[in-house]
């Protein structure tokens, strides 16, 4: 998914989150008797786009999270053989 993508389906999410107004978060939907929240919630549940990027937050958050790190520690060894006399 490019930056794109991502930015239209966080639009999509912010929309969706602050259309939601009180009276339509009561309303019941006769044919499953969900309220318009619970089926809002459901959808994000299900939705396979929105998976995809809380996959990829959490995964920039990871990569972010070892950037930081200091590097682990490296030893060499080596054997060096002197001439006999």
């Amino acid at each position: 998914m490019n930056n794109m993508m991502l930015r239209v389906t966080a639009a999509m999410v912010v929309v969706l989150v602050c259309g939601v107004s009180a009276i339509a978060q009561r309303q019941i939907d006769p044919a499953t008797g969900l309220s318009l929240e619970q089926l809002t919630a459901l959808a994000f549940e299900r939705s396979p786009e929105i998976h995809a990027v809380h996959a990829r937050i959490a995964a920039a958050r990871g990569q972010l999270r070892q950037a930081a790190l200091r590097p682990n520690p490296m030893v060499t060894a080596g054997r060096r053989e002197e001439p006999s006399s």
